[in-house]
C-alpha cells in the first residue's frame, strides 16, 4: 500500500504494516488499518458536511482534459508519484489511474467514509488488482503523515476552499514534493463568482417582477445568500468555519503568498472562460433544478444584465473556476520560506458616500439570563454598500449579526424602481440571537446602542432607544 510515502506522525519514524495497523519502528505508536485505509487522526477526524458538488465528478475525463488544456506546456510528460488532497470519493485520479498518467496514486481525505467510497469504484473499475500503486489515508494536512519528498504531483479538485486552512495544505505539498515537483488546484475565482452573483441578483430580480409567485426563487435567492456569506466575510475564519465552502481566491493574491511559502513558480489559470456567465447560469440552474422554461429565460437575461459586473472582470478572472499551478525548484537551494507580510490596511467607506440612504426595520429584544442576556435581532436592512454585520451592544457587550439571509419581500417591497443593488436587498435579513456579558445598570435597564457594520470598517449608528429593559422588545425602522 506504498507504505514508504507515510510516517509516524509522532515521531516520523518509519511504519511497518502488522495486523488491522501500520506501527512505528521507533516510538511503538499504531494507527489503525481498516481495509486497507491509514487513519491516522485514529477516528478523530470529523467526517465534515456532505458535498455534493464534488462527491463524484460526472465526466472526470473532460474535467482532466480542461486542465491539461489550460495547463498546455506546464503539463509534464508524466506525472509520475500523485498525492491527491481532499479526494472525496477518487473520481479524478481515478482517471489518471485508469489514463497511465500517475504511476501511483495516494489518495488522501478527512472522510473515512468516502474514503471506502473511494475503494468502491476503483473495485469496480478494475484498478486495485495492484495495491502497491494506491494507498488511502485519513489525513487532514495537520498530521505530517506523509513523508518529506515522496510525489512527484500533488493535486487537489476544489479542496483548498473546503479546508479550514489553505495555507497548512499549500505547506504539506510543498513539503511532501520532491525538487522539481508540480503541484495543482482548481478553486473558485472570488471575483468571478462575486460579479456573477450580483448578475444573478439583478436577473432574479427582473424573474420576481414577470413571475411573483415562482416558487423556483427560492433555491436562486438561497444561492445568491450564500454567496454572499462567504464573499463578505473572506478572511473571518470564525465566521466561516461553519461553511462547507470557505475559501475563494484571487489568483495574484494566491501566487503571491504561493511563492512566499517557497513555491519558485505560481500562476493562475483561468478553466472556465465565461465572458456573459451563460454558460455558469445554465449550470447552476441544472445543480438547483430549475425548470427548463426559467432556465432559458435566465440565459437570455444574463448577457444584458450581467455586463455591468462581468464586463468589469478581466480575462484571467472571466472564468468561475483557477487552474492554480505551482512548482518546486529543483537542486539542493530547495528550501521552505516565508515572505514578509505587509500590514493589511483598510479605509472607511462614508456610510452616506453615493446613493440612497440605508432603509431598515428591525426588532431588537433582551432576555436576562444568569450569565447576562441573550439579545435577539430580527429584520432587514438595505444599504447602498454591503451591510456586513448588524452590531447590538447591549449592556456593555456587543453581539455581531451577519446580514445576509434571503428576504425577497424586501425587494418587492422597497427596491421595485431598483435605487438598491438587489444583491443587498435580496440579502438583507437578520433572523438570530445570542448570549452576551450585558451588565444591567441602577435603572433596571440595558444601555442600547445599534450599528451597521460596512466594508473598509465603516460604521453607521442607527437611531434607537438609549435604554432597553430586560424581556423587552424595541422596533427600529425608517
Amino acid at each position: 500500500m506504498l507504505i514508504d510515502k507515510f510516517q509516524c506522525p509522532a515521531c516520523r519514524g518509519t511504519l511497518r504494516q502488522v495486523p488491522d495497523a501500520l506501527a512505528c519502528a521507533v516510538c511503538g505508536e499504531s494507527y489503525p488499518l481498516a481495509d486497507g485505509i491509514a487513519d491516522f487522526p485514529r477516528g478523530a477526524a470529523p467526517e465534515g458536511p456532505e458535498i455534493d458538488q464534488r462527491a463524484e465528478d460526472p465526466v472526470p475525463a473532460a474535467l482532466l482534459a480542461r486542465i491539461r488544456a489550460a495547463a498546455a506546456a506546464r503539463w509534464p510528460a508524466a506525472l509520475g508519484s500523485v498525492l491527491e488532497f481532499g479526494c472525496g470519493t477518487g473520481s479524478f485520479s481515478r482517471e489518471l489511474l485508469a489514463s497511465g498518467l500517475a504511476r501511483e496514486v495516494a489518495f488522501t481525505d478527512p472522510s473515512l467514509r468516502l474514503l471506502r467510497e473511494c475503494q468502491q469504484h476503483l473495485v469496480r473499475q478494475g484498478l486495485l488488482e495492484d495495491m502497491r500503486t494506491v494507498a488511502f489515508a485519513v489525513h487532514g494536512a495537520h498530521e505530517p503523515s506523509l513523508r518529506d519528498i515522496s510525489f512527484d504531483t500533488c493535486a487537489g479538485i476544489g479542496t483548498l476552499h473546503h479546508a479550514a486552512s489553505p495555507r497548512a495544505v499549500l505547506v504539506e505539498a510543498y513539503r511532501t514534493l520532491r525538487p522539481g515537483g508540480q503541484a495543482f488546484f482548481v478553486e473558485p475565482c472570488r471575483r468571478f463568482h462575486r460579479a456573477f452573483a450580483q448578475a444573478m441578483a439583478d436577473v432574479l430580480a427582473v424573474l420576481l417582477q414577470r413571475h411573483p409567485d415562482g416558487s423556483y426563487t427560492y433555491p436562486l435567492v438561497n444561492w445568491i445568500a450564500w454567496q454572499r456569506q462567504v464573499l463578505l466575510h473572506q478572511g473571518d475564519r470564525e465566521f466561516l468555519a461553519g461553511l462547507a465552502g470557505k475559501h475563494q481566491f484571487d489568483g495574484e493574491v494566491f501566487c503571491d503568498w504561493a511563492r512566499g511559502l517557497g513555491y519558485v513558480t505560481a500562476e493562475a489559470l483561468p478553466l472556465d472562460p465565461d465572458p456573459t456567465g451563460v454558460d455558469t447560469a445554465r449550470a447552476l440552474c441544472a445543480m438547483l433544478g430549475i425548470p427548463a422554461p426559467v432556465t432559458e429565460e435566465i440565459a437570455r437575461l444574463m448577457p444584458g444584465l450581467g455586463a455591468r459586473y462581468l464586463g468589469l472582470l478581466s480575462h484571467a478572472d472571466s472564468s468561475r473556476s483557477l487552474l492554480l499551478w505551482l512548482s518546486k525548484a529543483r537542486g539542493p537551494g530547495v528550501r521552505l520560506h516565508e515572505a514578509n507580510q505587509a500590514p493589511s490596511r483598510s479605509w472607511p467607506i462614508p456610510a452616506e458616500a453615493g446613493g440612497p440612504r440605508p432603509r431598515w426595520h428591525m426588532e431588537v429584544a433582551s432576555q436576562a439570563t444568569e450569565a447576562g442576556a441573550v439579545v435577539a435581532a430580527r429584520g432587514w436592512c438595505v444599504s447602498n454598500v454591503d451591510a456586513v454585520w448588524l452590531r447590538v451592544t447591549l449592556g456593555g457587550a456587543a453581539a455581531r449579526f451577519p446580514v445576509w439571509k434571503p428576504r425577497p419581500d424586501v425587494q418587492a417591497a422597497v427596491n421595485t424602481s431598483g435605487q438598491y443593488a438587489a444583491w443587498n436587498a435580496l440579502c438583507s435579513g437578520v433572523d438570530d440571537m445570542m448570549q452576551v456579558p450585558a451588565v444591567v445598570g441602577a435603572d433596571g435597564a440595558y444601555a442600547l446602542e445599534v450599528t451597521l457594520e460596512l466594508p473598509g470598517g465603516a460604521e453607521l449608528p442607527l437611531p434607537c432607544p438609549a435604554r432597553l429593559a430586560p424581556g423587552e422588545t424595541v422596533a427600529l425602522g425608517n
